[in-house]
């Protein structure tokens, strides 16, 4: 058959050694016709302790808007297309607290998730007051996904124990764990798996003449980009396999992508029509809508994907420790360099490895579009653990493909041990500890949430500062009716005048006004520039007008981040109406606003992402003016 993959053993006749055998018991485990379900049975095994993450972060919100609360406003089908991006919405939100002032006014984030979205409804229609079963849930959607990619790739690699380390490798992958331990994060267990369905479909119509293949891959991919814009990934190697596994002339490669063609066609269409899509957010970038901020960041977010999918360094590390993020793109960019010196020999002469590659670089371009995270590896690391499983099997059984030179053996034996070591034997623990990460991740704002005043209800919230806004202002709000056992009333809204980890100056100056001097940057730390892109600075005098209240920008830093900001409020800032609060140690507390011409310091918050070590900041001083 053309399309029948290369062997991976030496040719008869070859001078090299014979390889030294694997013992039978494992390599037999491996190429047994039943592992992909052992492969959906160890990734469940390992990801198990989901089960007791429960609600966390995103889960709150929208929670509210499946159970409809009056408060939400969403339709449950729309609970991730919240923020559509017209003016009147986004000022609603930014009335309410939900967005910070200083967001773009035409701030858009609106996902195509209508599938997943349907799946939490279903949730909540069935049992609306136990996670753990919503998690099972997303559990068994792994499983399906880990046993379709195993099958996938049994038809893709020989022999077949090869197949099955590729498999291993996917089910035990760390970078799966968050997708599969966050409910709110399902989206991109359910498009992968619809993907690899689609792919699965596709080969099948293509390899074995399955005419029903076609319309088959064409209707999952459908529900896989129904499901997420994960999708994209599968689509990219639906292309991969048309100009590298796919036989024949360009016309026939071509033609062999109308049924996924027309399916994405339709899907840009009707994305396009209902309004998905994102605008004005530093942190989700549009490669469509805005060419000139995607291509800027692209490299740089490229090199920290490859990173956090090669080794233990997960891509978020640079986001956590902005001063080293110049180190982490280099880093990413040896090793990736590294990797291609060790697989460039195979790539020349197997087809169904450049398949891989050309699929993983392709599935890189929409992964690259939001803050590099490796929970938006799933189809990289299909691509990638694929060619891994390969150059491991090839290395092993001494294949023809391998150059005889021995700077290149010394660099395979290198690469090959650090591999195995990464995904084999490190990446089991890893991922167990990824997936309670989840929890450990949501406690503070579960903590901070447990000290809000219970007499809010109705009331209009004032935060004067928060260690990050949307997890402490935005998020907080959604977690009060489940604190403690009768649950707390919600507050009108809630706004936050600064958040981020640094010390602010609150100075009164008439009994209507605050002006805040903020000794570090607004836009700063992992989530800053979530709200408002550098493409939409501030500028000095510039008014921000919300009801109730307004904030004026009185200077800027160096590099165009508000400095001091003067708010004005509609009341006197004793008025009841007003409850007003500042960050102290994990929570917040009350505050009461300084005397007129007298100015309050307060310290910085601890960032909720920071690491280990980091020491708390002292409580707040009086200080006159």
């Amino acid at each position: 058959s053309p399309f029948a993959p290369r062997p991976n053993g030496p040719t008869p006749g070859s001078d090299r050694l014979p390889p030294v055998p694997l013992r039978l018991p494992f390599r037999a485990w491996l190429g047994h016709r039943r592992f992909p379900l052992y492969a959906a049975l160890v990734a469940v095994v390992l990801t198990l302790p989901s089960l007791g993450v429960g609600l966390q972060l995103d889960d709150y919100p929208q929670r509210l808007v499946m159970l409809r609360a009056p408060e939400a406003g969403i339709p449950p089908l729309s609970v991730f297309a919240s923020l559509p991006g017209d003016a009147a919405s986004n000022l609603r939100f930014m009335d309410r607290g939900i967005l910070p002032w200083w967001a773009a006014p035409d701030l858009k984030l609106a996902f195509c998730r209508v599938l997943s979205a349907a799946s939490l409804w279903l949730d909540y229609q069935l049992f609306p007051g136990s996670p753990a079963l919503m998690h099972a849930e997303s559990l068994l959607w792994f499983a399906l996904l880990v046993a379709a990619v195993a099958l996938l790739y049994r038809r893709l690699l020989a022999p077949s124990w090869v197949a099955g380390l590729a498999a291993l490798l996917y089910a035990v992958d760390p970078g799966h764990a968050v997708p599969v331990a966050w409910i709110a994060n399902r989206n991109a267990v359910l498009a992968s798996l619809f993907g690899a369905l689609a792919l699965l479909a596709h080969d099948r119509w293509r390899r074995d003449g399955w005419r029903p293949g076609a319309a088959a891959s064409a209707l999952c991919l459908a529900l896989a980009l129904l499901s997420g814009e994960m999708a994209l990934g599968a689509a990219a190697f639906l292309a991969a396999y048309a100009f590298s596994i796919e036989s024949g002339g360009l016309g026939r490669r071509i033609s062999s992508l109308l049924p996924a063609g027309v399916t994405l066609g339709a899907w840009a269409i009707y994305y396009r029509l209902a309004g998905f899509g994102t605008r004005g957010s530093g942190m989700y970038l549009d490669p469509l809508g805005s060419p000139a901020a995607f291509a800027a960041a692209f490299f740089r977010r490229v090199s920290l994907l490859l990173l956090g999918q090669w080794t233990p360094i997960p891509a978020e590390m640079a986001a956590l420790v902005p001063a080293r993020q110049g180190a982490f793109i280099l880093a990413g960019w040896g090793v990736t360099a590294l990797l291609a010196v060790a697989f460039l020999p195979l790539l020349q002469r197997d087809r169904t490895a450049r398949f891989f590659a050309l699929g993983m670089g392709l599935a890189l371009v929409p992964s690259a579009a939001a803050l590099p995270s490796n929970r938006l590896l799933f189809w990289v690391s299909f691509g990638a653990l694929g060619l891994l499983a390969q150059f491991l099997g090839g290395v092993y059984e001494q294949a023809d493909w391998r150059p005889l030179r021995a700077g290149w053996r010394i660099v395979a034996a290198t690469v090959a041990g650090a591999m195995l070591l990464f995904h084999l034997i490190l990446a089991p623990f890893l991922l167990v500890l990824m997936t309670l990460s989840v929890r450990a991740l949501g406690e503070p704002v579960a903590k901070a949430a447990a000290t809000m005043p219970g007499d809010l209800g109705g009331r209009n919230v004032v935060a004067v500062n928060a260690p990050e806004y949307l997890l402490f202002v935005s998020f907080v709000p959604s977690l009060l009716p489940l604190a403690g056992k009768t649950g707390k009333p919600l507050p009108r809204s809630m706004r936050g005048l600064t958040a981020g980890p640094f010390p602010v100056a609150v100075t009164r100056v008439d009994p209507r006004t605050l002006a805040l001097h903020l000794e570090g940057g607004l836009f700063d730390g992992l989530l800053g520039r979530l709200f408002r892109g550098a493409d939409r600075p501030l500028a000095v005098g510039q008014e921000i007008a919300l009801p109730g209240m307004s904030a004026r920008v009185a200077s800027l830093t160096p590099d165009g981040q508000p400095r001091d900001v003067v708010f004005r409020f509609a009341v006197p800032l004793e008025d009841p109406s007003l409850f007003w609060l500042r960050w102290s140690g994990e929570g917040f507390v009350p505050f009461t606003p300084p005397a007129i011409g007298r100015t309050v310091l307060l310290p910085a918050p601890r960032s909720a992402f920071a690491l280990p070590g980091t020491k708390a900041a002292p409580e707040a001083g009086i200080i006159a003016r």
